[in-house]
């Protein structure tokens, strides 16, 4: 089969010219594509085994040597394109084409007797010109049924229905929504594809493609409620297919090919063996269902759906739990019984013979939660718990229902609902790696046929690190309505927008490139990405002022390189201790920035603030668990003393609070995650005592800025003023009467105090070294005078006058703030 990447002239046949009468009962010639009639009438096939052809039938003026057509036929009403083999009749006039009844009326053409198919409504394409795909799996329905002289009801085989397909079938083109009629013996069945999977489409670029049938392919075969006149009989084994594909992209499911395998294997394999196998391997089929577990958006209930949908179409059901509950005692039990109620019946008529149900529980920690817990007063979702775990596994539990949960929180859900026999295959659905962030790009892109040649996908795929797969399908959403929004133009002085001119043709559409791509990528801001308190960061930047906090940076560098090397023994717990105002908070925003991470996230008080003690050891959970789920991050924990809820003395704290400190950080440790985490305090004493500082494997000590005349305070000040965009004016005369200035205060005084002085008008965003110290002398501080030399008289006499302060000492030098 000619692959559709080789290079070459297309073969495909457009109508545009009549064909010429033969004359003299020549034989026909080839035609060729230019004589072709401007129009086609559909009329009726010759004869009534044309139909079980499943084929469109042309004259015989049409046959091109050697080549099999396919016709490709537009039902303009809905847009659906039907693919049909092309075979020759010689009663079909030249400027006909003969469909069955059944297929025109699929294919919408019963509107008229004279029904004339447009151009633009068929394409004829030489079959070579496609690239074939083999169906692993296709799932028919049976849509009606007629047996001439048959008044009862129809017993049909499936497997040798099966077989029968696959000889009858076998190379033929088929596609989801197509109706084949076929005639076994007597009884003439409509069929309709319900399904296919190709485990190769998502190889597929744009372009032509086929999926066809062989031997190899696997019939799922049902029967719509509307056949009340057939029994379908099943072999005695179960109804799942024997053939399994872990590329599920054609659902939406990008990556994921590990997690998919590990559902099928544990739980879906062993109900595709045959009875007599089974007892062989003294199969039980004991497991009754899988937990999804990982952080929102990552497609857990995607994968359910589909994963569902694809061992059994029409016995999956999503329940929510907030449909479950119920004001009245009792009530809320009885409608979970009642969900699962059809397999019961089914499974005590059938046994091993009956379908296999699929029951997605989106969120089921709300359902499922912990027993005992304090938020549950009434012991409702106990007894939920309760009635739950008794139809997964109690005495009369029925073996043909597969349970799928999903949940953000695994640590939320009941212990005894994972135990073996129940939802005992717990999967984690984390974040998409590279190679799984480029399958949902081009999944969530295909569709854009205005996608511009130059986007490149694996860029992008680069670029959304961390991103769950919602974010990457938002992110391709932003970038399309960038695109649309530029076919509209704005009218100046109004509001309005306008549609462009010659919008009627698509090579006029604006192209999506990868600018709008660029774009939508500045607009998301990404659950795991870095967190929002470091907007300011990037505005104010860090400078390394002095040679202290150089060495304490170097020291830091030195400890975190092995967050790009060594993950076992290099797992830097970084403290960094010093009283309030020192720059801790801000050095450990400036340290995580430097290891280039894109997730970083700062676990504060305030975040405490309001929130239960459960609900403050649940966000402690959550922190640290979406630290390990990251490819790589930062966690950093401002101010340890308050998360621990400890008092302004130091003297008490929250046991609870610290026994999860303690063991979250220890899991870091022992966990094969690239995560650092960070944290700041005020008293190393305090967190000796209850046994946090031992955890760090690295400490730094941060102290408050000494200024005197030395040259090094002026090189401070300079490496300051230059961050703030201030200018700095240097004396060089006598100093002498300043050599007992000294000074001691943070750098968020410092800071402060620098700017209040070249806001002032007449120094006008100049910093003048004397001056300031001066300034310095006559302000005042509020801070302890153990901080300050005892040499330094400061003036303290300030009038207020409306919220301006003057200062009355000394008296050769005046400020007014």
């Amino acid at each position: 089969m000619k692959s559709r990447y080789e290079s070459g002239p297309k073969e495909t046949i457009n109508f545009s010219k009549k064909v010429t009468t033969q004359q003299n009962n020549e034989k026909p010639k080839k035609v060729q594509r230019d004589l072709l009639p401007t129009q086609l009438h559909v009329t009726n096939i010759t004869n009534i085994e044309q139909a079980f052809t499943n084929s469109v039938y042309l004259s015989n003026q049409y046959q091109m040597s050697g080549k099999e057509l396919i016709a490709e036929l537009l039902n303009t009403k809905t847009k659906t394109t039907y693919y049909y083999p092309v075979n020759f009749d010689e009663k079909i006039s030249e400027d006909s084409m003969g469909v069955s009844g059944p297929f025109r009326v699929e294919m919408d053409l019963v509107k008229t007797k004279d029904l004339k198919l447009d151009p633009k409504q068929i394409k004829l394409t030489p079959m070579e010109e496609y690239q074939t795909e083999t169906l692993a799996s296709l799932g028919i329905e049976i849509q009606s049924i007629k047996s001439p002289g048959h008044n009862g009801k129809l017993k049909i085989d499936s497997e040798t229905l099966s077989q029968s397909l696959i000889s009858k079938f076998k190379n033929y083109p088929l596609f989801p929504g197509q109706l084949l009629l076929v005639k076994e013996g007597e009884i003439t069945l409509y069929l309709k594809i319900v399904q296919t999977n190709d485990p190769n489409l998502s190889d597929l670029n744009t372009g032509k493609f086929l999926s066809l049938l062989n031997e190899n392919t696997i019939i799922n075969i049902t029967a719509s409620p509307r056949v009340n006149n057939l029994v379908l009989i099943s072999p005695k084994s179960t109804s799942l297919p024997k053939t399994f594909t872990l590329d599920f992209s054609q659902s939406g499911v990008g990556g994921l090919k590990k997690e998919i395998s590990e559902m099928i294997r544990n739980v879906f394999m062993p109900r595709a063996m045959p009875i007599k196998m089974a007892e062989q391997y003294g199969e039980k089929h004991n497991s009754k269902g899988i937990l999804l577990y990982g952080p929102p958006g990552t497609g857990k209930t995607l994968i359910a759906r589909t994963i569902g949908n694809f061992f059994t179409k029409d016995k999956v059901k999503v329940i929510s739990a907030a449909e479950l509950m119920d004001k009245y005692v009792g009530e809320s039990q009885r409608k979970l019984r009642e969900i699962f109620q059809d397999a019961k019946n089914e499974w005590d008529e059938k046994g091993l013979n009956s379908q296999l149900y699929v029951y997605i529980f989106d969120e089921i920690d709300a359902l499922a939660p912990k027993r005992g817990m304090k938020s549950d007063s009434s012991g409702v979702k106990d007894d939920m718990v309760a009635t739950l775990l008794t139809i997964l596994d109690g005495v009369d539990s029925p073996k043909n229902i597969i349970v799928i949960g999903t949940t953000n929180r695994l640590d939320l859900i009941d212990p005894a609902l994972i135990r073996p026999g129940r939802l005992d295959n717990v999967i984690e659905i984390g974040l998409p790696n590279e190679e799984a962030r480029y399958e949902i790009l081009k999944i969530h892109t295909k569709t854009i046929a205005v996608l511009d040649s130059g986007v490149d996908l694996k860029y992008w795929a680069e670029q959304t690190t961390n991103y769950t797969g919602a974010e990457i399908e938002e992110l391709v959403n932003k970038a399309r309505h960038y695109a649309e929004t530029e076919n509209f133009l704005s009218t100046p002085g109004s509001n309005e927008l306008t549609l462009k001119d010659n919008m009627d043709k698509v090579e006029n559409y604006q192209k999506v490139t990868n600018e709008h791509f660029a774009k939508a990528f500045q607009d998301i801001k990404p659950m795991f990405g870095v967190d929002k308190k470091f907007a300011q960061f990037k505005k104010d930047g860090f400078v390394i002022y002095n040679s202290e906090i150089a060495n304490i940076v170097n020291d830091c560098n030195c400890s975190m390189h092995g967050f790009n090397t060594d993950l076992i023994t290099n797992k830097p717990l970084i403290l960094i201790n010093g009283e309030s105002g020192v720059g801790k908070t801000h050095l450990a925003m400036y340290l995580a920035k430097s290891t280039g991470t894109k997730y970083i996230k700062i676990l504060s008080p305030d975040l405490l603030l309001s929130l239960s003690l459960e609900k403050q050891i649940n966000l402690i959970d959550e922190e640290f668990d979406n630290l390990q789920r990251a490819e790589s991050g930062v966690l950093i924990l401002d101010d340890l003393e308050s998360l621990v809820g400890a008092n302004a003395e130091y003297t008490n704290y929250n046991n609870t609070l610290r026994l999860k400190l303690i063991s979250m950080l220890k899991n870091i440790m022992e966990s094969d995650s690239r995560s650092i985490v960070m944290a700041t305090s005020t008293d190393i004493d305090f967190l000796k005592r209850i046994k946090l500082y031992d955890l760090f494997n690295e400490v730094n000590q941060m102290n408050p800025i000494t200024l005197t005349h030395s040259l090094q305070s002026r090189e401070t000040l300079q490496q300051l003023c230059k961050s703030l965009g201030y200018n700095v004016k240097e004396d060089n005369g006598d100093q002498s009467s300043h050599n007992e200035f000294e000074l001691i205060l943070p750098i968020r005084d410092l800071i402060y105090q620098i700017k209040k002085f070249c806001s002032l008008e007449e120094n006008k965003k100049t910093l003048d070294v004397n001056e300031f110290y001066h300034f310095l002398e006559c302000k005042g501080k509020k801070r302890p005078t153990s901080l300050y030399k005892e040499s330094i008289t400061m003036p303290l006499f300030f009038s207020k006058r409306e919220n301006n302060f003057t200062i009355s000492q000394p008296e050769e030098k005046k400020y007014n703030f």
